[in-house]
């Protein structure tokens, strides 16, 4: 930690504080949680002479909530995160929302039937210093994700007969969600996300055997294990990732259509094969209404909630 002194007002207002602290015996106050550079000083309010820890030269930083409506102040505090002076999962906690957020109207895919219209959207913390930067400058500082699902659902392929078709990394979604959905979000926001490496499984030519593929992503569906953090029976035989915290909470998993309409499931990105006579073919884990590990076929239209990182 880096630690300066100062006076703020004059040399003798800080001379007379230490005498009064040495005086007192008393003890100098711990630096704020999540500072990591600080300046102890003194001031006069309403008369009274006190002192204690200050982020001087730092900008201050509000309550996650604040921002919703303040997105432009966004970019000073992620920065100080960046440089050291602060660390913002000891500021911020995971489940912490910015709510309201505008969501332009979103063009289809060119899957169809996804369209969405200009929505209000909330935006919850998944974790601190989760996600490798693609970059390779490290952790990206904060993870992001949709409380709540978009208005309208979605699929990934047109149909389901080939194993190609559990290919996130291959799909239109993925497509989608890189260019048309981030596009929709305020441009305060698509300034200051992160490219990310992001790992997702996808089925080998053997029966219930998967393996993984790397890519880089702004935007994204989180996959099975960053949801779950286990197998999804024996159909998905390979962790994609680890899981987000805020995941962890089976009530967390359960999401509404929109921000008032009904439990609906929602996909994650890893995709498997069952070759069964009867329900063969390419599916992806989904998350169920009662927030449960389940599964559909690639061509299924089930809820979005997409996430990023700042």
């Amino acid at each position: 930690m880096e630690i300066k002194i100062f006076t703020s007002e004059n040399a003798k207002q800080f001379a007379d504080i230490v005498k009064d602290i040495a005086r007192q015996t008393a003890s100098i106050p711990d630096v704020p949680e999540g500072v990591n550079e600080a300046v102890f000083g003194c001031k006069r309010v309403n008369g009274v002479l006190t002192y204690g820890w200050y982020q001087a030269s730092l900008v201050q930083v509000k309550p996650f909530s604040y921002y919703a409506t303040h997105l432009d102040e966004l970019g000073p505090i992620l920065n100080q995160h960046y440089v050291g002076a602060i660390d913002l999962s000891k500021i911020w906690k995971v489940g912490d929302v910015m709510e309201n957020i505008p969501l332009s109207s979103i063009a289809a895919s060119s899957l169809g039937g996804d369209a969405q219209s200009a929505q209000n959207i909330d935006l919850v913390i998944l974790d601190f210093n989760h996600d490798d930067k693609t970059d390779g400058s490290g952790k990206a500082a904060v993870t992001l994700g949709q409380k709540d699902l978009l208005l309208a659902s979605g699929n990934f392929y047109s149909s389901y007969d080939v194993r190609d078709y559990a290919k996130y990394f291959d799909s239109a979604r993925k497509t989608w969600l890189n260019s048309n959905y981030k596009s929709a979000l305020p441009s305060e926001l698509q300034s200051l996300i992160k490219s990310v490496n992001k790992v997702t499984g996808y089925p080998t030519n053997s029966d219930n055997s998967q393996t993984t593929k790397t890519t880089s992503e702004d935007c994204w569906l989180p996959s099975n294990w960053e949801v779950f953090g286990s197998n999804y029976s024996s159909y998905t035989s390979i962790a994609d990732g680890t899981q987000y915290p805020y995941y962890a909470s089976q009530s967390n998993r359960i999401k509404k259509i929109g921000k008032t309409g009904s439990n609906t499931a929602w996909w994650t990105r890893s995709g498997y094969w069952i070759n069964l006579f009867v329900g063969k073919g390419a599916r992806f884990v989904l998350c169920d209404s009662d927030g449960l590990q389940s599964g559909a076929f690639a061509e299924s239209r089930d809820g979005l909630a997409p996430c990023f990182c700042l």
